[in-house]
């Protein structure tokens, strides 16, 4: 799958960013783990504006800001991450690897970039006509999943046999 129409999958599923949540987004997954006032100086916006779009992203779900006494640090969500892809928010090859990293970390492996970019191409058409929240690795993959099941017309299999169908059909999607 060409980037550029996955990209427009994508862009079209996410909530749009203006130029100052753009700016915070590139670097909260520049700069992750950041304290609003680093956010603050990274970006240029003044300290209030700063939390203001950062509480706006972390509603929507494309960050989550951890409070850690008074500070507060801010990471990038999945779908921050997908948001940001969509965008061209960041350098593709580091977000992709972030991506794939933070699948990894949710316990699902993607060997290859290609691999990745079909998962997240067929996670797009799922996404499209269901209405989820991608905050985790796990709901994309289960998205995906719950989409092959009710393509399924088989009622009367028993769950062995549609867990092992379903994983055909994935390895199949994502040759």
């Amino acid at each position: 799958m060409e980037l550029e129409a996955l990209r427009t999958k994508w862009a079209g599923l996410l909530p749009p960013l203006d130029a100052e949540e753009v700016a915070i987004m590139n670097a909260v997954i520049c700069n992750e783990g950041s304290t609003m006032y680093r956010l603050s100086r990274v970006t240029g916006l003044a300290i209030s504006s700063a939390y203001r779009k950062t509480a706006s992203l972390a509603r929507r779900g494309l960050v989550k800001v951890e409070r850690r006494g008074r500070a507060g640090t801010c990471r990038s969500t999945l779908k921050g991450l997908l948001a940001c892809f969509a965008r061209g928010c960041v350098d593709d090859g580091y977000l992709l690897g972030r991506i794939s990293s933070m699948f990894r970390n949710g316990g699902v492996e993607v060997g290859s970039q290609g691999e990745l970019l079909a998962l997240l191409s067929i996670a797009a058409d799922s996404l499209a006509s269901a209405a989820v929240d991608i905050r985790q690795p796990r709901d994309l993959v289960l998205s995906v999943i719950g989409h092959i099941m009710a393509d399924r017309r088989r009622v009367g299999d028993p769950p062995r046999a549609l867990v092992l169908g379903i994983i055909r059909d994935l390895e199949e999607l994502l040759k």
